[in-house]
């Protein structure tokens, strides 16, 4: 890729050093003659000390620039241009620091085509992540136009600089369209879906209130992207269309908006919005020409021949029946002080505080000692309606209608005395049965800290296990609960979708319809869940059957199935569960110490839930 000349629109991390290979020079003459001492006295001890230095840059820019396999090759011709640039002028460490490592495996490119059908513009976004840390800290942005190529970086803390107003207009440019976009790339790298937001404003609350947002992606993005799922030769266009409920429980008592609702069981102050929005993901990096930075509110108007933006960032489309916008580009940084040379100096936080915080999946029961509510998560809306199956409805001859692969996890369900410590926590294993069983106890309290009739299906699952009686467990209150939460009933609207789609294939005819393999279970692992019981007593599942017990189908095209929904899983726990958890509560060490070193058993939970699907061909 020929590059014309460089403007590093957005470079706090660029340190340039004109001595930089006088001083390497000067450092090889005195390794030399530190080699010649170290053959006298103290060799080993100094050897070591010798060897430090270059550890801590060789790691830096060998993963920085690391071509990942079947890489795009515009994003390839980026990785090698700033290569090149780096051993003149050594930014990559301070870019690693500041900002993180590049993700080169899910950049994203947007190209422009003239009436020719030439391209003559692309802009590439490549997230980056702090190592250890599960958050895009921050996107480069590359713009490359009429062989210039232009540098941007995009902090979360710029969502002030665009517009905090709660309208219902789409001509506006939102805080919360950001927002997504780094939403978008934590979604692809770490399948993360829920946030703690610190500035309610960018959902259309209050400054200080602080919301949990959940983020629910279209069935093309419904988990996470494996590299190069999102990157490649044929990336532009990429669209992540989202549905945000943004719900705040703490904030300043005021009447409900019209897009607003309360959250069940709350006053005014908790209530909650649902917001839809599909975001093609370009940042863009510039004019290919200016270093001064800009404000992005101040060229939104701008436009050039074609009528399309000159300054955009990100597109969005609207909903229907809403007007499409776009984000004008990001050029300047807050906080990012300016050298006399008008080359930024780099900068640890750009802003100090973060503007939101995500929930890592896999860090399910982290801080679980404070517990917060949450509202349950957002119903899909795919056409197809869950209801509770009416009184008296018929009832035939049930047959399987659908069913869940088995996980075949049998590590759970295994007991005995003998288990390999290996890796729990050391002090855990001198505790006695009853420390042991305490510390399991305050587990499933805070799990349940929201429901206390969970609570008490809790204390019968612990004494179950305790009784060491093995077996399966069933109960009433489990079955009303999992039949109440949203997480069974958008698993069931996923597999009524499914069986529409059959049905408009055979015309109708039920008993045409084969069983339906579903390629999910039922999980129960959102934040609602982490604090009201079902994530602790259940979470995910082991393997689920659906039974079709009553089907109508009216001339109009509307139908209805009646179906008997058995849940299986394990109440036990795998050393791996163990190794995950154990740092965020001791009852999880407890849990499987109990189980593998002290011969409690676990056992199989049964759950059954009855539901009516709706839908029309």
């Amino acid at each position: 890729m020929e590059i014309g000349r460089w403007q590093f629109i957005e470079p706090s991390f660029f340190i340039f050093k004109n001595d930089y290979m006088r001083k390497q020079h000067t450092a090889v003459r005195y390794q030399l003659t530190c080699f010649f001492l170290f053959c006298v006295v103290l060799y080993l001890a100094c050897k070591k000390s010798e060897q430090t230095a270059p550890a801590t840059t060789v790691p830096v820019t060998r993963y920085f620039f690391e071509l990942p396999k079947n890489i795009d090759p515009v994003v390839s011709g980026i990785i090698n241009a700033l290569n090149r640039e780096n051993e003149k002028f050594p930014f990559a460490e301070a870019m690693v620091k500041n900002a993180g490592y590049p993700q080169w495996e899910y950049a994203i490119k947007k190209s422009s085509t003239s009436f020719r059908e030439e391209i003559t513009d692309q802009v590439i976004n490549v997230p980056l992540v702090k190592s250890g840390d599960k958050k895009t800290s921050a996107v480069l942005t590359v713009n490359i136009s009429n062989n210039d190529t232009t540098y941007g970086l995009a902090y979360p803390q710029q969502y002030i600089l665009y517009n905090l107003d709660d309208s219902s207009s789409r001509q506006l440019l939102f805080a919360r369209d950001f927002f997504n976009v780094f939403a978008s790339f934590d979604h692809a790298l770490f399948g993360t879906t829920q946030y703690f937001v610190n500035d309610g404003r960018i959902f259309g609350f209050e400054r200080n209130d602080t919301l949990l947002v959940t983020v629910r992606y279209g069935e093309n993005q419904g988990e996470r992207q494996q590299p190069g799922a999102v990157a490649g030769p044929n990336t532009a266009g990429v669209t992540v269309c989202t549905t945000t409920t943004s719900c705040v429980y703490a904030g300043s008592p005021s009447p409900l908006r019209a897009n607003e609702f309360v959250v069940p069981g709350t006053t005014s102050t908790g209530k909650c919005t649902i917001t839809s929005s599909c975001i093609s993901i370009i940042t863009g990096g510039g004019d290919g020409g200016s270093t001064a930075p800009t404000s992005p509110t101040s060229t939104s108007g701008t436009t050039t021949g074609g009528g399309s933006t000159s300054t955009t960032n990100t597109t969005t489309t609207a909903t229907p029946g809403s007007t499409n916008t776009s984000i004008p580009t990001l050029t300047s940084t807050p906080c990012v002080r300016i050298a006399n040379n008008n080359a930024r100096l780099p900068v640890t936080d750009p802003c100090g505080s973060q503007p939101w915080t995500s929930i890592p999946k896999d860090n399910s029961f982290a801080d679980i000692e404070h517990p917060i509510d949450a509202p349950d998560e957002p119903l899909i809306n795919n056409g197809i309606t869950v209801t509770d199956i009416p009184e008296g409805a018929p009832t035939g001859i049930p047959r399987l209608i659908g069913r869940t692969t088995n996980r075949g996890n049998t590590e759970d369900m295994l007991s005995g005395t003998n288990g390999d410590v290996t890796g729990i926590i050391p002090g855990m294993v001198s505790r006695t049965d009853d420390q042991l069983f305490s510390d399991m106890y305050w587990l499933f309290y805070y799990c349940t800290y929201f429901d206390n009739e969970l609570r008490s299906v809790g204390d019968l699952m612990r004494q179950k296990f305790k009784d060491k009686t093995g077996g399966t467990f069933e109960n009433a209150i489990l079955n009303k609960k999992v039949n109440e939460d949203n997480g069974m009933s958008n698993f069931l609207k996923d597999l009524g979708n499914k069986l529409a789609e059959n049905l408009t294939s055979v015309k109708g005819d039920i008993n045409q319809i084969s069983i339906i393999e579903m390629p999910i279970r039922p999980k129960f692992n959102t934040f609602y869940n982490k604090f009201h019981g079902l994530q602790v007593l259940i979470n995910d599942t082991e393997y689920t059957e659906i039974e079709l017990e009553n089907f109508n189908l009216d001339p109009t095209g509307a139908w209805y199935a009646d179906v008997l929904v058995t849940v299986h899983d394990h109440f036990g726990l795998d050393k791996h569960d163990a190794l995950t958890y154990q740092d965020q509560h001791l009852g999880f060490a407890a849990w499987w110490l109990l189980q593998h070193t002290r011969g409690y058993r676990p056992f199989e939970t049964i759950i059954h839930v009855k539901k009516r699907i709706l839908g029309t061909l």
